[in-house]
C-alpha cells in the first residue's frame, strides 16, 4: 500500500486556514439568516396594519416595507412587513415604485408566531386610492403566474 505525502502549502499556514474557515462559516450563516421561510409567521392569524409608508425596500431575497402606525399612546410604532421576492412581486403587478414614503396604506398580514415585535408577513396592500396589490405566498398561484408570463411557442 502506498502512502501519499501530506501537502503543505508554503504560503498558507494554520492560522490563515483557521481564519478562512471562520470567514466562510460567517458568510454562510449570514446568508442563511437573510433568506428564511415564512414559517416564523403565524399564518392562522391575521392582522391589519394601517399607517404611513416610511421606507420601501425593493431588494432580494425579499421586499420589505416599514409602516409607521400611531399607537393608542400617540406614538409611532414602525411595523416591518416582509413580502415576496421582487421577481414574484412583479408577476402580481408590483414594481419598485409601487409604494412611496408618506403614502397611507392598509395592510393585511400574518403576525410573528412569537408576540412582541411589530413584524408581519404581508398578504395584500390597499392604497388610499382603493388600489389593492396582492402579495402571493401560494405556490399554485405563483406557478400559474409564471405560466402566464411564458411566451407561447404554439403559434406556428
Amino acid at each position: 500500500m502506498r502512502r501519499c505525502k501530506q501537502f503543505r502549502s508554503p504560503t498558507v499556514n494554520r492560522r490563515d486556514s483557521q481564519f478562512l474557515c471562520i470567514a466562510v462559516l460567517l458568510l454562510i450563516g449570514s446568508h442563511a439568516e437573510a433568506h428564511h421561510s415564512p414559517a416564523r409567521f403565524d399564518q392562522q392569524r391575521d392582522v391589519t396594519v394601517e399607517g404611513v409608508i416610511r421606507t420601501f425596500e425593493w431588494v432580494n431575497p425579499h421586499v420589505y416595507f416599514h409602516v409607521a402606525v400611531r399607537s393608542d399612546a400617540g406614538e409611532d410604532v414602525v411595523w416591518v412587513v416582509e413580502a415576496q421576492s421582487p421577481r414574484v412581486m412583479s408577476m402580481f403587478g408590483w414594481s419598485g415604485t409601487s409604494l412611496r414614503p408618506g403614502e397611507f396604506v392598509t395592510i393585511a398580514a400574518h403576525p410573528l408566531r412569537a408576540e412582541g415585535e411589530p413584524v408581519a408577513l404581508g398578504r395584500a396592500v390597499q392604497k388610499a386610492d382603493g388600489t389593492t396589490l396582492k402579495i402571493s405566498w401560494q405556490p399554485d398561484e405563483i406557478r400559474e403566474a409564471i405560466r402566464r408570463e411564458q411566451p407561447r411557442s404554439d403559434a406556428r
